[in-house]
């Protein structure tokens, strides 16, 4: 199966990444690989409100390339244009809970769901969305002092 996805759009929808958060692309691709089966592809679309370049951004690992638009186009404007210019449209899933990229993915035939529904498809371990990085010799050296102290 081959994954259009609206970025923004369902790390929005998330619990446990913020769209404040200025890592939250990292972060969900992270989760992305945790949640895709093998043969899975996965195109996932921000908007480039980056400074990376005036023509976008494109960066693949494996089966994951992630598409940061140019500044003058927005997510929403290259998922559909992309869809439009697709030759085959069978085996694709476009993800989105923006209405206009729903109605026009339905209208090329292209299959889509939104991104709740994606995300309650989406089998990820727990202890991946609960992964915190191991203590550091600073931490424990401080929390031995704290209850020496008691």
């Amino acid at each position: 199966m081959k994954y259009i996805i609206d970025g923004y759009n369902v790390i929005g929808k998330l619990n446990h990444i913020d769209l404040s958060d200025p890592e939250k692309e990292t972060k969900f691709l992270n989760y992305l690989l945790h949640a895709k089966r093998p043969k899975d592809m996965m195109t996932i679309v921000f908007d480039g409100h980056r400074d990376y370049s005036v023509y976008g951004d494109r960066h693949t690992s494996g089966q994951l390339t992630a598409i940061f638009t140019p500044p003058d186009q927005t997510a929403d404007d290259y998922i559909k244009s992309y869809c439009s210019d697709l030759k085959q449209k069978t085996g694709i899933l476009v993800i989105s809970s923006d209405r206009d990229i729903l109605l026009h993915s339905k209208h090329l035939h292209i299959n889509n769901v939104t991104s709740e529904a994606f995300i309650k498809s989406l089998v990820i371990p727990k202890e991946t969305l609960e992964m915190k990085p191991p203590p550091t010799h600073t931490d424990t050296s401080y929390w031995l002092n704290r209850f020496r102290d008691s």
